[in-house]
Protein backbone atom coordinates (compact mmCIF):
# COMPACT_ATOMS: atom_id res chain seq x y z
CA UNK A 1 0.00 0.00 0.00
CA UNK A 2 1.39 3.33 -1.16
CA UNK A 3 1.88 5.98 1.68
CA UNK A 4 0.52 9.42 1.64
CA UNK A 5 0.66 12.76 3.43
CA UNK A 6 -1.64 13.23 6.02
CA UNK A 7 -2.30 16.41 8.44
CA UNK A 8 0.16 14.83 11.26
CA UNK A 9 2.64 14.38 8.51
CA UNK A 10 2.28 17.74 7.10
CA UNK A 11 2.34 19.68 10.49
CA UNK A 12 5.93 17.61 11.69
CA UNK A 13 7.72 18.35 8.58
CA UNK A 14 6.54 22.11 9.28
CA UNK A 15 7.47 21.96 13.22
CA UNK A 16 10.52 19.99 12.11
CA UNK A 17 11.75 22.77 8.55
CA UNK A 18 9.82 26.07 9.03
CA UNK A 19 8.54 26.56 12.78
CA UNK A 20 12.11 28.69 14.10
CA UNK A 21 11.95 30.80 10.44
CA UNK A 22 8.70 31.66 11.01
CA UNK A 23 9.01 32.34 14.95
CA UNK A 24 12.40 34.61 13.49
CA UNK A 25 10.12 36.17 11.12
CA UNK A 26 7.83 37.24 13.32
CA UNK A 27 10.25 38.65 15.90
CA UNK A 28 11.70 40.90 13.42
CA UNK A 29 8.00 41.89 12.34
CA UNK A 30 6.99 43.11 15.68
CA UNK A 31 10.49 44.62 16.43
CA UNK A 32 10.45 46.74 13.04
CA UNK A 33 6.48 47.60 13.86
CA UNK A 34 7.59 49.52 16.79
CA UNK A 35 10.40 51.76 14.50
CA UNK A 36 8.21 51.54 11.58
CA UNK A 37 4.15 51.09 12.50
CA UNK A 38 3.29 52.56 9.07
CA UNK A 39 5.07 50.06 6.80
CA UNK A 40 4.54 47.02 9.35
CA UNK A 41 0.76 47.57 9.50
CA UNK A 42 -1.96 45.39 8.26
CA UNK A 43 -2.97 48.53 7.02
CA UNK A 44 -0.82 48.83 4.78
CA UNK A 45 -2.22 46.67 1.55
CA UNK A 46 1.59 46.16 0.66
CA UNK A 47 2.69 44.52 3.83
CA UNK A 48 -0.40 42.52 4.13
CA UNK A 49 0.24 41.09 0.86
CA UNK A 50 3.38 40.27 1.36
CA UNK A 51 2.90 38.63 4.56
CA UNK A 52 -0.05 36.28 3.03
CA UNK A 53 3.00 35.89 -0.26
CA UNK A 54 5.06 34.69 2.61
CA UNK A 55 2.84 32.41 4.68
CA UNK A 56 1.28 30.97 1.51
CA UNK A 57 5.32 29.78 0.45
CA UNK A 58 6.23 28.35 3.07
CA UNK A 59 3.26 26.58 3.61
CA UNK A 60 4.05 25.21 -0.34
CA UNK A 61 7.39 24.10 0.39
CA UNK A 62 5.85 22.35 3.88
CA UNK A 63 3.92 20.66 1.46
CA UNK A 64 6.70 19.85 -1.19
CA UNK A 65 9.01 18.21 1.97
CA UNK A 66 5.90 16.42 3.14
CA UNK A 67 5.47 15.09 -0.03
CA UNK A 68 9.68 14.03 -0.28
CA UNK A 69 8.96 12.29 2.89
CA UNK A 70 5.87 10.35 2.14
CA UNK A 71 8.05 9.66 -1.23
CA UNK A 72 10.93 8.86 1.11
CA UNK A 73 8.59 5.88 2.78
CA UNK A 74 7.57 4.36 -1.01
CA UNK A 75 11.01 4.29 -2.06
CA UNK A 76 12.21 2.43 0.88
CA UNK A 77 9.48 -0.06 -0.05
CA UNK A 78 10.56 -0.05 -3.62
CA UNK A 79 14.53 -0.92 -2.79
CA UNK A 80 12.93 -3.65 -0.47
CA UNK A 81 11.38 -4.98 -3.68
CA UNK A 82 14.13 -4.23 -6.18
CA UNK A 83 16.60 -6.95 -3.73
CA UNK A 84 14.22 -9.59 -4.40
CA UNK A 85 14.20 -8.62 -8.58
CA UNK A 86 16.71 -10.97 -10.36
CA UNK A 87 18.17 -7.69 -12.12
CA UNK A 88 18.37 -5.54 -8.79
CA UNK A 89 21.78 -5.27 -8.44
CA UNK A 90 22.22 -3.10 -11.82
CA UNK A 91 18.79 -1.18 -10.98
CA UNK A 92 20.33 -0.46 -7.78
CA UNK A 93 23.73 0.24 -8.77
CA UNK A 94 22.27 2.76 -11.70
CA UNK A 95 20.02 4.21 -8.66
CA UNK A 96 23.14 4.83 -6.49
CA UNK A 97 24.98 6.74 -9.08
CA UNK A 98 22.00 8.82 -9.82
CA UNK A 99 21.79 9.56 -6.11
CA UNK A 100 25.29 10.51 -6.17
CA UNK A 101 25.40 13.06 -8.76
CA UNK A 102 22.43 14.59 -7.34
CA UNK A 103 24.05 15.36 -3.50
CA UNK A 104 27.36 16.44 -5.31
CA UNK A 105 24.93 19.59 -7.18
CA UNK A 106 22.62 20.23 -4.01
CA UNK A 107 26.52 20.55 -2.13
CA UNK A 108 27.38 22.95 -4.92
CA UNK A 109 24.15 24.83 -4.09
CA UNK A 110 24.44 24.77 -0.25
CA UNK A 111 27.97 25.93 -0.32
CA UNK A 112 26.26 29.14 -2.75
CA UNK A 113 23.81 29.52 -0.10
CA UNK A 114 26.63 29.57 2.58
CA UNK A 115 28.54 32.09 0.64
CA UNK A 116 25.46 34.64 0.51
CA UNK A 117 25.36 34.92 3.93
CA UNK A 118 23.14 37.60 5.10
CA UNK A 119 26.32 40.35 5.77
CA UNK A 120 27.22 40.32 2.05
CA UNK A 121 23.87 40.39 1.12
CA UNK A 122 23.30 43.91 3.46
CA UNK A 123 26.48 45.09 1.81
CA UNK A 124 25.47 44.29 -1.67
CA UNK A 125 21.87 45.81 -1.25
CA UNK A 126 23.25 49.09 0.65
CA UNK A 127 25.54 49.24 -2.31
CA UNK A 128 22.55 49.08 -4.62
CA UNK A 129 20.88 51.54 -2.79
CA UNK A 130 23.61 54.57 -2.47
CA UNK A 131 23.77 54.33 -6.08
CA UNK A 132 20.26 54.96 -6.88
CA UNK A 133 18.87 58.65 -7.40
CA UNK A 134 17.14 58.18 -3.67
CA UNK A 135 14.52 61.09 -4.28
CA UNK A 136 13.36 59.47 -7.31
CA UNK A 137 12.94 56.20 -5.39
CA UNK A 138 11.09 58.08 -2.03
CA UNK A 139 8.40 59.87 -4.91
CA UNK A 140 7.72 56.43 -6.16
CA UNK A 141 6.95 54.75 -3.04
CA UNK A 142 4.84 57.78 -2.27
CA UNK A 143 3.09 57.22 -4.75
CA UNK A 144 2.57 53.60 -4.43
CA UNK A 145 1.93 53.37 -0.46
CA UNK A 146 0.35 57.22 -0.33
CA UNK A 147 3.03 58.13 2.99
CA UNK A 148 6.70 59.56 2.27
CA UNK A 149 9.37 56.61 3.44
CA UNK A 150 12.75 57.88 4.45
CA UNK A 151 16.09 56.23 3.46
CA UNK A 152 16.46 54.33 6.27
CA UNK A 153 12.68 52.48 5.43
CA UNK A 154 13.98 51.55 2.34
CA UNK A 155 17.04 50.07 3.58
CA UNK A 156 15.44 48.37 6.24
CA UNK A 157 12.63 46.87 4.06
CA UNK A 158 14.90 45.95 1.39
CA UNK A 159 16.79 44.06 4.14
CA UNK A 160 13.87 42.14 5.70
CA UNK A 161 12.60 40.86 2.09
CA UNK A 162 16.15 39.75 1.29
CA UNK A 163 16.88 37.67 4.92
CA UNK A 164 13.07 36.23 4.57
CA UNK A 165 14.61 35.09 1.37
CA UNK A 166 17.61 33.57 2.69
CA UNK A 167 16.48 31.59 5.76
CA UNK A 168 13.18 30.37 4.20
CA UNK A 169 15.50 29.12 0.77
CA UNK A 170 18.54 28.02 3.22
CA UNK A 171 16.36 26.01 5.14
CA UNK A 172 14.58 24.25 2.02
CA UNK A 173 17.62 23.75 0.45
CA UNK A 174 19.00 21.94 3.37
CA UNK A 175 16.01 19.69 4.24
CA UNK A 176 16.18 18.23 0.52
CA UNK A 177 19.90 18.04 1.14
CA UNK A 178 18.95 15.57 4.14
CA UNK A 179 16.91 14.02 2.29
CA UNK A 180 18.81 13.10 -0.32
CA UNK A 181 21.71 11.56 1.87
CA UNK A 182 19.06 9.25 3.52
CA UNK A 183 17.93 8.25 0.23
CA UNK A 184 21.51 7.52 -0.97
CA UNK A 185 22.65 5.92 2.17
CA UNK A 186 19.90 3.77 1.84
CA UNK A 187 20.37 2.75 -2.13
CA UNK A 188 24.31 1.92 -1.60
CA UNK A 189 23.11 -0.39 1.93
CA UNK A 190 20.55 -1.74 -0.38
CA UNK A 191 23.41 -2.32 -3.11
CA UNK A 192 26.25 -3.16 -0.44
CA UNK A 193 23.98 -6.02 0.83
CA UNK A 194 23.70 -7.69 -2.32
CA UNK A 195 26.62 -7.60 -3.53
CA UNK A 196 27.65 -9.66 -0.08
CA UNK A 197 24.82 -11.97 -0.84
CA UNK A 198 26.08 -13.03 -4.08
CA UNK A 199 29.46 -13.28 -2.88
Amino acid sequence: MEAKITLKIFFSVYLRNYFIPTLLIILVINSLSRWYPKIFSFENSFFKYGCLLVAIYILYSTFKISSQAVYSVNFRREIFDLKRETDGEVKLLSRYNNYSNYLEENKLRLDIYKSFSPIPIVVFSLGILIKWDLNKLSLYFENILNFKLELNSIIGGVIFLLGIWYIISYSKCWAYHKNLLRRYAEVKTAYESLKIKEK
